[in-house]
């Protein structure tokens, strides 16, 4: 039975967890798409500018990203999305972090008033002469 109730606690926990995760990754993801989708329209835009035409087709797209400032508008929008990624992955695990933090505290507190709570109490708790606790 104790082995259920641990399996329903984790549970809960990591459901906690996945709310959280869930809303840091998409608003770092709202907050990526903020800056990589004005960025890949200026490159489309300077495309359009280098073409002289009102409308580029496909091909056209594929020889401008094949000329050094195509390459390097390609590899500042991959750049960007690495960067994202990589944010993503470590907002989240800083949140993971912190909730573990909190949850060690939380636990070291119950522990604590459970136990007698003073530092002097848990030295002499080993010997059991304490009058306190």
């Amino acid at each position: 039975m104790k082995i259920l109730h641990d399996v329903l606690a984790s549970y809960r926990v990591s459901l906690q967890v996945l709310v959280s995760f869930t809303l840091i990754h998409l608003g770092v993801r709202l907050l990526a798409a903020a800056v990589i989708v004005p960025v890949s329209g200026v490159i489309l835009a300077s495309a359009l500018a280098a073409s002289g035409q009102n409308v580029v087709t496909d091909q056209e797209i594929a020889r401008f990203l094949l000329t050094p400032a195509g390459f390097a508008g390609a590899l500042a929008l991959i750049s960007l999305s690495i960067v994202a990624s990589v944010l993503d992955v470590a907002v989240m695990t800083h949140a993971l972090g912190r909730q573990e933090r909190s949850a060690t505290a939380r636990q070291s507190r119950d522990w604590g008033s459970f136990s007698g709570g003073s530092p002097a109490c848990s030295a002499l708790r080993r010997n059991w002469s304490c009058a306190s606790c």
